[in-house]
């Protein structure tokens, strides 16, 4: 039976399972990335950038520029090593990664875009359950926006899995700025790579686009700037008020 769920963040939800809809990673002893990965193992994601450009602008410092591309290396198997950050340092991830942008060789002193490619398939907590992150949580690492709500922004998540293919719809908006963001992302539920992730800020009518498209696979096309699944989303808008720890 093909496995299909759809997870939609109400409002009741947040009332009572508030740790579901936005995750406490402070619990965490141990982040795993996916025995599937080995030594050797290449992906990469071709860019491409529309609209007015702010995106771009953004993106390039990184070494992300129109029609460039993202190349991730294995290294090592990093099968049963413990990522979590007070196991290991940041930057020790170059040892099991390379990670490339164009010409540009990243820098694992920083964690802020590195999660967009990979992320780990297991999660221990203190508590003794473990997740899998990619199957509810990827879109925290994707944008820390979604930490960072106040009572004046609506936000809408919704999460489907079929085919061992976690797919995000995601909408954000900053209701006193006049800005809207759109999230549409596709993440490999068992080895925890990246298969497109498709980002639009709308700033009061002035768009912008970035869509990342794994090279290597097939994913669902979407519709640029206005996905129908966030239309649809826009019906249940919800109110989400979070601060991290």
């Amino acid at each position: 039976m093909q496995v299909k769920t759809k997870i939609a963040l109400y409002m009741f939800v947040l009332l009572f399972f508030s740790a579901q809809s936005v995750p406490a990673f402070d619990d965490a002893v141990g982040c795993y990335y996916s025995d599937e990965l080995k030594a050797g193992d290449e992906f990469t994601w071709a860019t491409t950038f529309y609209g007015s450009g702010m995106l771009e602008s953004e993106f390039a410092p990184t070494g992300i520029t129109n029609n460039s591309i993202v190349k991730l290396e294995i290294l090592q198997d990093p099968e049963d090593i413990n990522f979590h950050w007070d196991s290991m340092s940041f930057n020790e991830s170059q040892n099991y990664f390379n990670l490339t942008y164009g010409d540009v060789i990243y820098d694992f002193e920083w964690d802020d875009i590195f999660p967009f490619w990979i992320t780990w398939t297991k999660m221990d907590f203190e508590n003794g359950t473990s997740v899998n992150p990619t199957e509810k949580d990827w879109i925290y690492f994707v944008n820390d926006d979604f930490y960072f709500l106040d009572i004046e922004t609506e936000v809408v998540i919704n999460i489907e899995i079929s085919n061992k293919v976690v797919t995000y719809d995601a909408f954000v908006n900053y209701t006193t700025d006049g800005v809207m963001s759109y999230f549409f992302g596709e993440i490999d539920q068992i080895n925890g790579v990246m298969i497109q992730l498709e980002i639009t800020i709308d700033d009061n009518g002035i768009i912008s686009t970035v869509n990342f498209m794994r090279q290597n696979y097939t994913p669902r096309q979407v519709s640029w700037y206005f996905p129908v699944g966030i239309c649809l989303l826009l019906i249940v808008p919800i109110i989400l008020k979070r601060r991290r720890k």
